[in-house]
């Protein structure tokens, strides 16, 4: 079942919600080959939350949080985890598959190269203001194209998969800029999923991330696991204003920051600026 079901062949959907959701299977339901863009700003409880997705080759994904809570309980959940091909990480959804009911409290996807953003209008920043929480990840968005998530103060939750997961999924031979930037504000507190707070990953471009707040699990495989795989792109990372905990003393690698340019032959630049406390568990 659905709060709100909505799907365009070649036009747009927009969906602009301020009330209370609670259906069994997903919350709000947003596809069409034109631009997708769901606004909520009540409180919405389902197994997902919001599925928004674009199979558009340009078509933009916006996704709006701007008060309330966006909840993904995951009850009645029929996709699992994966680690999509040339995406190092892991712990990644698959919503484009049969029933699309992947636990996530967001999930925002772009099919083609169209941008992904979720944030919200009412923020200092253009970001979230409300708390967004995913018994998968909190936050999904992958896109050929440029990925961008912003948080003004709304918390993030994952449980299984990671707080937020932001994938550009372009590879290093496609021309078209794939970069990804996460930028939490407002003290914005991710906690963890099993995999970890912020994974930004990408081939095709820059990643950036900022934090300005606590990131948490009481097992924590990486606070902020912000990879370049492609042969040009940096990697940007700055946290303050909070603490990152626990690092795992037992996953190998573990890190409260994990930056890096996997490729050989990229001669970019890494810059990682951090005020945050970090915090093992040894």
């Amino acid at each position: 079942s659905f709060g709100i079901y909505a799907k365009a062949v070649d036009g747009n959907v927009r969906i602009l919600d301020n009330s209370d959701i609670d259906p069994a299977d997903i919350g709000m339901w947003g596809e069409a080959n034109g631009c997708v863009t769901i606004v909520s700003g009540g409180n919405t409880t389902a197994s997902t939350g919001i599925h928004a997705l674009s199979t558009g080759y340009t078509s933009p994904v916006t996704v709006f949080v701007t008060g309330g809570n966006v909840t993904g309980t995951g009850a009645t959940h029929n996709i699992g985890l994966t680690t999509l091909a040339g995406i190092p990480g892991g712990g990644d959804s698959q919503p484009w598959l049969s029933g699309n009911n992947t636990g996530d409290g967001v999930d925002a996807v772009s099919s083609g190269n169209g941008t992904v953003f979720v944030g919200a209008y009412n923020g200092a920043h253009g970001g979230f203001i409300g708390n967004i929480i995913g018994d998968g990840s909190g936050i999904f968005a992958p896109s050929n194209g440029c990925v961008t998530v912003i948080g003004d103060g709304g918390d993030v939750t994952g449980t299984r998969g990671w707080g937020i997961d932001a994938i550009g999924t372009a590879n290093a031979s496609q021309s078209w800029d794939s970069s990804v930037t996460v930028r939490l504000y407002g003290g914005t507190n991710v906690y963890a999923g099993t995999y970890g707070g912020v994974k930004a990953v990408t081939a095709k471009g820059n990643v950036n991330v900022l934090t300005s707040g606590n990131i948490s699990n009481p097992d924590l495989h990486y606070g902020i696991f912000a990879v370049q795989t492609g042969v040009t792109g940096n990697v940007d990372v700055t946290a303050y204003g909070g603490t990152i905990s626990t690092v795992s003393g037992t996953f190998d690698g573990a890190a409260g920051i994990h930056a890096a340019l996997t490729n050989t032959a990229n001669l970019g630049d890494i810059s990682v600026n951090n005020s945050d406390t970090i915090l093992a568990n040894d």
